[in-house]
């Protein structure tokens, strides 16, 4: 007669309490699987059952694929950082080659590098996390605590496939960290392109600042010889030796002192509009009369004068010294050529004498004078 085998049957808090013989085998009868038992071991080791397997080989492949989708996002990052790093080394080069012919600061271009190079650095630190990550799957895919100890031949091919998925993750990982540490050599060498523009900013700016002090040393050095110029002295000194100075145009300054000869062939040497002036002598041909010009008309009072007859008077003028000369001329009114004219300056002032040749009846003769500085030493 057909005999029925049944082995022992716990709950499974029993089980996992009880330690059986070697190769004994029990039944937890909750999660209706058998557990195989070495008499040492408590609660033995469980044989695992197909759908057991089967919802613990999808979970651990839902795990894997969630972390090779973790791990494409991580190369995609990785991958635009990258580009970033790239895009910040053009755009340093191209900040170097226009500060090489400019002089505009860099700044802006070494803030783009660092930017750059930081970007690439988040992507190699995601990426290498990924890379852990991916390898702990690798690690647990081996591990002993899977089921990959059943015989089944599906399972341990479906547990194999889980496997060679993590370890694409894991070359996939180490991919995105190896790009991602390329954008940070290429980061690295856009900051040190920008840092040499820096340099070279500095440089131009610099060589800029000595043009700008030597610029504005030529400006003050003008600007010398216009304050001199106006300081009415334009000095020809000796140290020009034979050398001639030509000009056609009038040379306006108050004092023009030359230690050699001064000639022209223009239209002579003379006071121009503005120097001169005129005055007319009141009361009689003794009365002073005052007028302040280098250049300039008196007209004496009305006199007859006997032959040999002379007056004498004070003629004031702030531009007389002592030892200048006035030079005094009979310009109209009255008989031309009966007159003669003496003068001795002093400062400010010079004595005028005017003496009738022959008789004459009242008349007013116009004097002109021209002052020509003199100088006894």
């Amino acid at each position: 007669m057909p005999r029925t085998l049944q082995l022992k049957r716990y709950a499974n808090t029993v089980v996992a309490n009880t330690t059986g013989a070697s190769g004994e085998l029990i039944i937890d009868s909750t999660n209706l699987t058998i557990t195989v038992h070495d008499g040492s071991t408590i609660g033995g080791r469980r044989i695992a059952t197909e759908p057991f397997v089967s919802n613990s080989l999808n979970l651990f492949s839902f795990t894997v694929n969630s972390e090779i989708l973790l791990t494409q996002s991580a190369f995609n990052r990785a991958n635009i950082a990258y580009v970033v790093a790239n895009n910040g080394y053009n755009l340093a080069n191209t900040l170097a080659n226009v500060i090489a012919n400019t002089t505009m600061s860099t700044n802006a271009s070494s803030n783009i590098a660092i930017a750059a190079f930081n970007q690439a650095n988040a992507a190699n630190i995601l990426a290498q996390n990924v890379y852990n990550y991916a390898n702990t799957i690798n690690t647990y895919t081996y591990s002993s605590n899977t089921f990959l100890q059943a015989n089944d031949l599906v399972i341990w091919t479906y547990a194999n496939s889980s496997f060679t998925q993590a370890n694409s993750a894991n070359v996939l990982a180490q991919s995105a960290f190896n790009q991602a540490n390329s954008a940070n050599v290429l980061a690295q060498s856009a900051f040190n392109q920008a840092n040499s523009a820096n340099v070279l900013a500095q440089s131009a700016f610099n060589q800029a600042n000595s043009a700008n002090v030597l610029a504005q040393s030529s400006y003050n050095k003008a600007n010398s010889i216009v304050v001199y110029a106006n300081s009415n002295v334009i000095s020809l000194l000796s140290s020009f030796g034979t050398n001639t100075i030509v000009t056609t145009s009038n040379i306006s300054a108050g004092n023009l002192v030359s230690t050699g000869t001064i000639t022209t062939t223009g239209n002579g040497v003379g006071y121009s509009t503005g120097s001169g002036g005129t005055i007319t002598q009141a009361t009689s041909r003794t009365t002073g009369v005052t007028l302040n010009k280098p250049s300039g008309q008196i007209t004496l009072f009305s006199q007859a004068l006997a032959s040999g007859a002379a007056n004498t008077f004070i003629f004031t003028n702030s531009t007389i010294s002592a030892n200048d000369f006035l030079l005094i001329n009979h310009f109209s009114g009255g008989t031309l050529g009966n007159y003669t004219f003496a003068s001795n300056t002093s400062t400010g002032q010079a004595n005028v004498t005017v003496r009738s040749i022959s008789t004459v009846s009242a008349e007013a003769p116009v004097l002109q004078y021209v002052l020509i500085k003199g100088a006894a030493s």
